[in-house]
């Protein structure tokens, strides 16, 4: 059975060097990093690994992969777990997020649970050893517990630690209705110090809200309005008929937005920060009344079609009733007529016995 020594340099105390032993074979199935790294070893040979990592979070790991090791589990989750470990940016709701929650809490990792003071860099610590059921596990965790990470004690957890992917994953992972109550939160008692870290996560989500919609904003050159760049071509522009001539093709074309070739959303974007002084909060929910109301306008457009539909029909049912009251009326006529001839024709017959 091969023994691997892991060196692990802890740049947090001045490089002071911990050395620790892990079996080969626990070490490999348990990250995919070390698999690659290790490749060459074979099943009894003995190795060494320097690693520079914070020693307590590298001890948290190597008892998290022994704990899995041990019940038999596939510690990594390299298979079909490297697809649940992005599935948070599918979507802020994912059904597996309480799944995952319930498993930090008390699940197979036994005393390893994550906690608020440690989430983030195990969650580093796990994307870079390509331990992706942990890194999802952690992204699960933090976005649950985010009023207590922005509440930490003397400092706010550091969420700037975390790369642009995993910042984006932790911010997708939670609702807008939880960073929403987390920043009534922290922003009643912590200040704009505090709100700086979730900022950054509404940061992330606008990024990843336009991904999503594949679109950015568009300012129509008629009425200089904002518009979806996906419906482009699906919402009508209010001043787009006051121009231009031609005939009823030109006319059709303008009731469209027309984007204007002048205008920068990037520009757009970095006035909003610069000389308008709004919050990434304040510009996420601005661009998402934009993107998302593009949907209900369109919503609404087919709803006004629908409309008219109906009252065409309806138009057209009370036309056919009154000319079926017409026809009604015509045969009352017809039926009051022969009963005039008939009453003539009986006076007649009278009048010509009484002169006989």
């Amino acid at each position: 059975m091969g023994i691997v020594t892991l060196v692990v340099r802890d740049p947090r105390r001045g490089g002071a060097q911990k050395a620790l032993s892990c079996e080969l074979s626990m070490l490999t199935r348990g990250s995919g990093f070390f698999a690659a790294a290790l490749a060459g070893v074979g099943p009894g040979q003995d190795a060494r690994i320097d690693v520079e990592c914070d020693a307590d979070v590298f001890v948290w790991i190597l008892r998290y992969m022994k704990t899995q090791h041990a019940s038999g589990g596939d510690v990594a989750g390299c298979g079909a777990a490297r697809g649940a470990a992005a599935a948070p940016a599918a979507g802020p709701d994912a059904p597996g997020r309480a799944h995952m929650q319930r498993r930090h809490q008390g699940g197979s990792g036994g005393s390893q649970e994550l906690a608020v003071g440690n989430c983030l860099e195990i969650l580093v610590a796990a994307e870079f050893l390509q331990m992706p059921r942990l890194a999802a596990q952690a992204v699960a965790f933090a976005a649950a517990r985010l009023p207590e990470l922005l509440a930490a004690r003397p400092e706010p957890a550091p969420l700037g630690l975390l790369p642009p992917d995993l910042l984006e994953r932790v911010a997708l992972a939670a609702n807008e209705a939880e960073l929403e109550e987390a920043f009534e939160k922290i922003g009643a008692c912590g200040g704009e110090r505090r709100c700086r870290p979730l900022q950054r996560l509404f940061k992330a989500r606008l990024s990843a809200l336009l991904r999503a919609h594949d679109t950015v904003l568009l300012r129509c050159a008629a009425c200089g309005g904002l518009f979806s760049a996906a419906a482009a071509r699906k919402l009508p522009c209010e001043a787009g008929g006051g121009g231009g001539g031609g005939g009823p093709h030109d006319a059709s074309r303008l009731l469209l937005h027309v984007p204007d070739p002048n205008w920068s959303f990037g520009d757009y974007l970095r006035a909003l920060r610069r000389r308008e002084r709004r919050s990434h909060r304040e510009i996420y929910w601005h661009v998402w009344g934009l993107v998302q109301v593009c949907g209900w306008l369109l919503l609404l457009l087919l709803l006004r079609l629908l409309l008219l539909l109906l009252l065409l029909l309806l138009l057209r049912l009370l036309l056919l009733l009154l000319l079926l009251l017409l026809l009604l009326l015509l045969l009352l006529l017809l039926l009051l007529l022969l009963l005039l001839l008939l009453l003539l024709l009986l006076l007649l017959h009278y009048q010509m016995r009484v002169i006989c």
